[in-house]
């Protein structure tokens, strides 16, 4: 299953059973991966960082989003990252 496979799942998992559900899915699907394969993959830390989010993982959901914004290379998606990271961590 590649990576994008794999955050469509986790992500369906989680509107299906909820957010921890989603993110032991993400996490369960990682581990069968190397780490090198996810580690610098920005979609992979911002979705987990979403799912975090969602289950009131305030702290840890803002690191997350800024490890996916050290990955990304894209200005705009920089921003956005900073922002979410922001706006989790002050709700």
């Amino acid at each position: 299953m590649g990576p994008l496979v794999t955050l469509h799942r986790s992500i369906a998992v989680s509107y299906a059973r909820g957010g921890e559900a989603g993110l032991m899915a993400l996490d369960a699907s990682a581990g069968l991966r190397r780490a090198s394969e996810l580690a610098s993959y920005v979609y992979f830390h911002s979705t987990r960082a979403e799912l975090l989010a969602r289950c009131g993982r305030r702290h840890a959901a803002g690191m997350e989003f800024e490890r996916a914004r050290a990955c990304s290379e894209n200005g705009a998606e920089r921003d956005h990252l900073f922002d979410r990271a922001g706006m989790v961590s002050c709700s």
